[in-house]
C-alpha cells in the first residue's frame, strides 16, 4: 500500500493521524481514499444528537505540507545528494552578486528546504541506531555496537560538514540581511538537532555494559554534543541549557525555530463548505413541492366553497396553509439528508504558497451514527478476535466516521518543488468531548491476600477506550485496514496501542486464570491525582 501513516497521541486531549500520499511513477494525477472509524462507548454519553460534524470540524486540526525529500545522513555528505538545492542557489547568489535583480527568494526557500532535509535524514538515522541498540541488548555484540556508534558518528559528521560549508557562502556582506538570518536560524536548528541526537545516543548507550572501544565512542558523542552547545554560544544565540534558570528561552525558541525551517513545506489550502449549497438546494426543492401543494389545496377551496369567509372557507384556508408549512419543513429535512449522504461536507483546494497555482484537492465527511451504516468488511475487522460478551457491548458504541477523497497533480507539485515525492497530511483530532462523564481515574480494589490472609485495599485505574480502524484505498483496488485502540481516563489521553497489542492483551486474559501472587499489578498509563 503506497500510503503511509501514522497514529499517535500528540497530547493530553489530542490524538494525531498522519498520512503520507506519495506521487506514484507513471500517474499524472493521485488519487487516495482514507476513512478513519472511531468507535466511542455509548456509556460516554456522544450521539448525534449532542455532538454534529461541525463539533468534529471545530475541535480538528489538519495541516497539509509537502513530504520532506528523503535523503539518508550517510549521502548528505556528498555533493550530488544536495544538488537538487544548491544548484539553485549557487546560481542564484552569484546572479546577485554580479549586480542581478534577483530576490533572493528561491534561496532561501532550498536552505529552509535543506534544514528539512537534514532534520528527517537525522531522524530516520536515529531511528534507525534505536532499534538496532535494542536488538544489541539482547544479543550482546560490542563488535556490532561499536560499528553501529561508528557509523552513526561518521554519518552525523558528514552531513553536519556539507551544511555548514554550504552556509559558509553566506557570510559575504553585500547579500541582503534577511537571506544571512535566516541561514544563522536554519544553522542554528541544525545545531539544536544534532546535539539532541548524540545526547539521545548517549543515554541510549548508557543502559549497556562497559566494553573495550565503547568509552571511546561515548566521549565522540559528547564532543559533538558540546562543540554544538559552543557553536550556539559562539554566535551569540541563547539557545542552551543552563541550571540557572528555568529554560524558557529554549524551549521556546526552539518552537520558533522548527517552524520557520518547516514552513516552508506548507501548502495553501482554500476550504469551501459545501455542505451550505447542499442545505440550500433542499431548501428550495422542499419550498417549491409546499407551494405546490398549497396551490392545489387553494384550486380545490376555491371550487368547493366560494370565497365569502364562511366557516369552511377559512378553516380550510388555516388548514393548507399549516399543511404548507409542514410539508416545506418535512421536505427540508427528508431531501436533505439524502443530498447529504452522497454529498461533501467541504472542499479543500490545495495551492502552491509561493505561485498560487492549484496542486490538488481534496473532499472530506464526517457522520455520526450507529452499526447500521458500516460496511459487512468494517464489521467483521472490529470484532475480529473479540469474545461474545465484549461483542454484544460494541453493538451500542457511537461510531463517528471521517472519510477524505484526496487527488494531487504530479506536475503541478514537481515543477513547484525540487524533489517533490508527495503531500503529508497531519491532523489532530481533539477528544476533549468525550472525557466529560468519565468517572474518576481511580477506584479502590478489596481483596484478600493470598499470600498473608490479610484483608487489603489497591487502587486500580479506570479507563475508557476507544477503538479506531483505518481504511486506505486507491483507484487501483489496492486497500488495506488498521486497528488501533486509544486508552482515555478522565484526564485525557493515556496512550495509543496497536491491534497486535490489544489481541496479545486478549491472548493473555484468556489464559491467565484467576492466579495470582502478592498484591495485584495495575499499571495502565493512568498517573496519580
Amino acid at each position: 500500500m503506497p500510503i503511509r501513516y501514522r497514529i499517535d497521541r500528540h497530547d493530553r486531549s489530542q490524538l494525531e493521524l498522519k498520512l503520507d500520499y506519495p506521487l506514484r511513477e507513471g500517474v499524472s494525477e493521485q488519487a487516495y481514499s482514507v476513512e478513519t472509524f472511531l468507535f466511542v462507548p455509548r456509556i460516554l454519553g456522544l450521539s448525534k444528537y449532542n455532538y454534529k460534524s461541525d463539533d468534529f470540524y471545530g475541535q480538528s486540526t489538519s495541516f497539509l505540507r509537502m513530504t520532506t525529500p528523503q535523503r539518508r545522513l550517510a549521502d548528505l555528505s556528498d555533493k550530488s545528494a544536495v544538488k537538487p538545492w544548491t544548484g539553485d542557489l549557487k546560481k542564484e547568489l552569484a546572479e546577485y552578486l554580479g549586480g542581478g535583480t534577483e530576490t533572493l527568494e528561491v534561496a532561501e526557500r532550498n536552505l529552509r528546504l535543506l534544514g528539512c532535509v537534514y532534520k528527517r535524514a537525522l531522524g530516520n538515522a536515529r531511528e534507525e541506531l534505536r532499534s538496532t541498540l535494542e536488538r544489541l541488548k539482547t544479543e550482546r555484540s560490542s563488535e556490532l555496537l561499536n560499528e553501529s556508534l561508528d557509523a552513526f558518528i561518521l554519518d552525523l559528521q558528514g552531513a553536519r560538514k556539507r551544511l555548514r560549508k554550504i552556509g559558509s557562502k553566506l557570510d559575504e556582506e553585500s547579500l541582503p540581511p534577511s537571506l544571512i538570518e535566516s541561514w544563522h536560524a536554519i544553522d542554528e536548528y541544525i545545531s539544536l538537532l544534532t546535539e539532541e541526537a548524540c545526547t539521545q545516543a548517549l543515554i541510549q548507550v548508557d543502559s549497556f555494559e562497559p566494553s573495550e572501544g565503547l568509552e571511546g565512542r561515548k566521549d565522540s558523542l559528547k564532543k559533538i554534543a558540546v562543540s554544538e552547545y559552543k557553536h550556539r554560544r559562539s554566535k551569540g544565540w541563547g539557545t542552551y541549557a543552563s541550571e540557572e534558570s528555568n529554560n524558557e528561552y529554549l524551549a521556546h525558541r526552539w518552537r520558533i525555530l522548527k517552524r520557520f525551517v518547516s514552513g516552508v513545506l506548507y501548502v495553501d489550502v482554500d476550504r469551501q463548505d459545501t455542505g451550505l449549497l447542499t442545505r440550500d438546494i433542499a431548501g428550495m426543492v422542499a419550498a417549491a413541492f409546499a407551494m405546490l401543494v398549497a396551490t392545489l389545496a387553494l384550486l380545490f377551496i376555491n371550487h368547493n366553497w366560494p370565497a365569502n369567509l364562511s366557516w369552511a372557507f377559512v378553516t380550510a384556508m388555516v388548514a393548507s396553509y399549516v399543511v404548507k408549512d409542514r410539508v416545506k419543513e418535512w421536505g427540508r429535512k427528508r431531501i436533505g439528508e439524502r443530498l447529504s449522504r452522497n454529498a461533501a461536507d467541504h472542499l479543500l483546494k490545495i495551492r502552491s504558497p509561493v505561485s498560487g497555482n492549484l496542486l490538488g484537492s481534496c473532499t472530506e465527511n464526517v457522520r455520526i451514527g450507529g452499526i447500521k451504516n458500516l460496511t459487512p468488511e468494517i464489521l467483521e475487522f472490529r470484532t475480529r478476535n473479540m469474545e461474545r460478551h465484549e461483542a454484544d457491548l460494541w453493538c451500542s458504541e457511537v461510531i463517528i466516521s471521517h472519510s477524505k477523497e484526496i487527488r494531487l497533480s504530479s506536475s503541478a507539485l514537481s515543477s513547484e518543488f525540487a524533489e517533490a515525492n508527495g503531500i503529508t497530511d497531519v491532523q489532530r483530532v481533539n477528544l476533549s468531548a468525550l472525557l466529560q462523564r468519565m468517572d474518576d481515574a481511580w477506584e479502590t480494589y478489596s481483596y484478600v491476600n493470598p499470600s498473608t490472609g490479610k484483608l487489603e485495599k489497591t487502587r486500580c485505574a479506570r479507563v475508557y477506550h476507544v477503538n479506531i480502524i483505518l481504511r486506505l484505498s486507491t483507484p487501483e483496488g489496492e486497500s488495506e485496514m488498521q486497528r488501533c485502540r486509544v486508552v482515555l481516563n478522565k484526564k485525557g489521553l493515556i496512550r495509543v496501542e496497536s491491534f497486535e497489542e490489544v489481541s496479545n492483551q486478549m491472548s493473555m486474559n484468556s489464559t491467565a486464570g484467576i492466579a495470582f501472587q502478592g498484591v495485584p499489578s495495575v499499571d495502565i498509563g493512568a498517573e496519580d491525582d
